[in-house]
């Protein structure tokens, strides 16, 4: 599956409820509204492919996990807030 809003293809998709998040080639972690059909969070923190994403159970967080050695986890409801970086 592809994402116009990726500079390169989207590696994982997941959803919940009505929010899509998808990990990328490109180190971003974007959440799309399905409602709104448009990306309404990018998390670019990580610095090269993010491989894959995960939703916590609650719907407020999000982890991901990059080449670059790191997993992350975002809080959606703060945009842009890393709550934790693990490194490898």
């Amino acid at each position: 599956m592809f994402f116009i809003n990726h500079d390169k293809p989207s590696l994982y998709v997941l959803h919940r409820g009505a929010r899509l998040a998808t990990s990328s080639g490109d180190g971003t972690v974007k959440i799309w509204d399905f409602s709104k059909a448009e990306c309404v969070l990018t998390f670019t923190d990580h610095t090269h492919a993010v491989w894959g994403c995960s939703w916590h159970s609650c719907g407020d967080f999000l982890a991901s996990c990059s080449m670059d050695n790191t997993s992350k986890i975002w809080d959606v409801n703060r945009y842009l807030h890393v709550l934790h970086t693990v490194h490898e």
